[in-house]
């Protein structure tokens, strides 16, 4: 009987170490395939650089026309506006987007990830940053539903 606990508690462990490697490794995957299309021209000012995923996040990184980094730069306030932007674009991506976006979002909040975008300038010597963090991705995939 002891023998038997023993294994299946192993098991257990086993299965448990697995599923949190699946979750690193499905993401990592779609970083991969995210990579093999950069760099993706985005629109006239933007360039999306490369993907990453990592313990605590999903990350775009772009850069960003010298003009329009400066406006960044030089109005801080614009930064919270810009997240604001791109917390919209996200709901409405997960909203009215096609299944393969609506499924990574839901990937994201299953694994308490969050999103988040780095713009660096032209010469890429400096950045700033806007996240969506875990709780936001939630709230966004469960609308206020339970998990």
């Amino acid at each position: 009987m002891k023998r038997i606990i023993i294994l299946l508690t192993t098991l257990m462990m086993g299965l448990l170490s697995l599923s949190g490697h699946a979750e690193s490794t499905m993401l990592d995957l779609v970083a991969k395939d995210i990579n093999k299309t950069c760099p993706q021209y985005v629109d006239e000012y933007t360039t999306m650089l490369r993907v990453e995923s990592t313990a605590t996040d999903f990350i775009y990184s772009y850069s960003l026309d010298n003009e329009l980094f400066g406006v960044y730069e030089e109005f801080p306030t614009a930064i919270a506006e810009l997240k604001k932007m791109v917390l919209e674009e996200v709901r409405n991506l997960y909203v009215d987007g096609d299944e393969g976006m609506k499924y990574f979002y839901e990937l994201l909040a299953e694994y308490n990830r969050g999103l988040k975008y780095i713009y660096f300038n032209e010469e890429a010597t400096d950045s700033i940053s806007v996240r969506i963090n875990p709780a936001e991705m939630k709230a966004i995939v469960f609308n206020g539903k339970e998990e």
